[in-house]
């Protein structure tokens, strides 16, 4: 998938210094590596005050967040979410999953919720809807 990180900038309503959005790579770890450390779900998301993306396992039994990385750089932060989730997943889904990359902010690199396409879209919309109500 093609991650925007124009799409983290919008803060939660409850807590402010974080991004609205998250984004789960995996969501549980197979049972195998559950005998040695804590069944979790990998997420990610934007601290705001500081700017940078942090991944972070949500540990299920004690109920705590753990940050695995802290960085500015959103391909650096999927990089290693891409590397976990491999890790963790790929021998049961026998095969690694396709990796998931930033938003080049382009067309055919571009997530389908790139802020800046979006914005751009609907200005042209905007355009063409000028263009052809001065042509009446």
């Amino acid at each position: 998938m093609i991650i925007c990180e124009y799409g983290f900038d919008i803060p939660d309503k409850k807590n402010p210094t974080y991004s609205n959005v998250e984004d789960d790579f995996y969501r549980w770890i197979p049972a195998e590596f559950r005998k040695t450390e804590e069944d979790h779900m990998l997420t990610l998301r934007k601290n705001l005050k500081t700017g940078e993306f942090e991944l972070l396992k949500n540990l299920f039994v004690s109920n705590t967040q753990s940050i695995i990385l802290k960085t500015k750089d959103l391909q650096e932060v999927l990089n290693k979410a891409n590397e976990l989730w491999n890790y963790y997943h790929s021998k049961w889904a026998k095969e690694r999953r396709e990796p998931d990359i930033a938003c080049k902010h382009k067309v055919g690199e571009m997530s389908d919720f790139c802020m800046l396409y979006q914005k751009a879209k609907a200005e042209m919309k905007a355009q063409i809807k000028e263009i052809v109500e001065s042509d009446k």
